[in-house]
């Protein structure tokens, strides 16, 4: 039965004064509401943020040193990941982390930490010059910035093995860092091993070797920080760090700078909203990085859109499942598909759909999945993951008339086999094309089908 929360009792003791006894409680976690405030910022993230082959901790989309990172579309990304518009305010009104709105508790641990660690402050107050030194590192606390100094940022790395990465990483963010990154330490090189989750998949820890990089504002005691924050991740020593200013700058214009139109063939363009068509005579789609998948930069949206030019035919009936951005159906239908219907899970992807569809003035509906849709299409294309991949299949073939054509992408190579043989008793599949390790599979459905 449901816990029913007892008064408290008042008893009068031998002094005559009143004394209240608080109702017995349950045992609770000391840092339960960082537990929780991490499941909730990991929720945020799915919605806010794209990552790439790495785990990120607490990007947020709002600092800006995190801007260009919040809006990457390239390489073998999760697809299920949303992104945020170049200097959009955040519509959810998502709190900003601990060190603009601090606990009353925490604050004074912080205050404690800082007040052990005096001795190692003085021996660290030096600020760090510009570019990237070795570090050791003892306490935590903060430094007043210069009057008239240049606002910036101080970006820290470090490296730790997989059992200390998450903690460590927890501990910088309970400590005044902006925000929290764990990667691959060999990110960039042969040994680089990506990791990729998606729902129903079994996550892996993490790597052998991680790297924690931290964003502190530019007056944080750097050093005293990181001593806490290994202290409280139980490392028996802090360990050596690289410290880097980021200096202030314009960050919609540095995000801007990095997207350019992107040629997907003779005659079809994705063109930002703040770039000029590069050929007139081509098909332009108009396109922001914004809170929903589908920039025309990931190899599944490119592989998609190819099988979109090579196989709709003007009055085609067309059903993106999954439609991120919508950038999928507004190709379709300035190919000539007609009607065009896009389908997402998330209330902000339909969203972020409409306004991409009014922008480039084509005629396309977008629906939330909760809704009811009936009907079947000329064409299906379905650009999401392997594992819901799987799970709709029924519903997916359900969609594609009899004679029509189903693409998929989303899908690794190694992963193509399992899907092929999934969809098999509906529509026969095969590999359509490949891309930088993904795969589109395609194929038409029989006349007479299972589903």
């Amino acid at each position: 039965m449901p816990h029913k929360r007892r008064r408290s009792l008042h008893v009068r003791a031998f002094s005559r004064q009143d004394l209240v006894l608080a109702p017995a409680r349950r045992p609770r976690h000391p840092r339960r509401f960082a537990r929780l405030r991490r499941l909730y910022r990991a929720a945020a993230l799915r919605l806010d943020d794209r990552q790439a082959d790495r785990l990120r901790r607490h990007p947020r989309a709002g600092h800006p040193p995190h801007a260009h990172r919040a809006l990457g579309d390239g390489r073998r990304g999760h697809q299920d990941q949303r992104r945020a518009a170049p200097g959009a305010d955040d519509g959810r009104q998502l709190r900003q982390g601990r060190h603009q709105h601090p606990l009353p508790g925490a604050q004074a641990r912080r205050q404690g930490r800082g007040q052990e660690v005096a001795g190692a402050r003085d021996a660290h107050s030096a600020r760090p010059s510009a570019g990237r030194r070795q570090h050791t590192a003892a306490g935590c606390g903060r430094r007043g910035r210069e009057e008239g100094a240049v606002v910036s940022w101080l970006s820290v790395t470090l490296e730790t093995d997989c059992a200390h990465a998450e903690a460590l990483a927890d501990a910088l963010m309970e400590g005044g860092a902006l925000s929290a990154t764990i990667e691959d330490a060999a990110a960039g090189t042969p040994e680089e091993k990506p990791q990729f989750g998606e729902p129903g998949s079994i996550t892996t820890p993490g790597w052998d070797r991680s790297r924690v990089a931290a964003l502190f504002a530019a007056d944080a005691d750097v050093a005293a920080c990181v001593a806490a924050a290994a202290s409280e991740a139980g490392l028996a020593a802090p360990p050596p760090y690289g410290v880097e200013e980021v200096a202030e700058q314009n960050w919609v214009q540095l995000t801007q700078s990095q997207f350019e139109p992107i040629r997907i063939s003779a005659r079809l363009w994705i063109v930002p909203s703040w770039h000029d068509a590069p050929d007139p005579a081509a098909i332009s789609l108009v396109l922001d990085p914004g809170m929903a998948f589908g920039t025309g930069s990931h190899p599944t949206t490119r592989l998609c859109l190819e099988w979109l030019e090579r196989s709709v035919r003007p009055g085609q009936s067309l059903l993106d499942y999954g439609c991120g951005s919508g950038i999928l159906a507004i190709a379709a239908a300035r190919l000539g598909a007609a009607p065009v219907i896009g389908v997402d899970i998330d209330p902000q992807a339909v969203a972020a759909a409409e306004a991409n569809a009014e922008r480039n003035a084509v005629s396309a509906r977008f629906l939330d999945s909760a809704a009811p849709l009936a009907g079947q299409f000329d064409l299906v294309v379905a650009n999401i993951l392997a594992n819901p991949l799987k799970a709709l299949a029924p519903a997916i073939c359900g969609h594609v008339r009899p004679g029509g054509r189903l693409a998929l992408s989303g899908i690794l190579a190694e992963q193509a086999d399992e899907l092929i043989a999934l969809y098999a008793p509906w529509i026969p599949l095969a590999v359509a094309d490949t891309r930088d390790g993904w795969v589109c599979l395609a194929g038409e459905k029989p006349e007479v089908s299972a589903c």
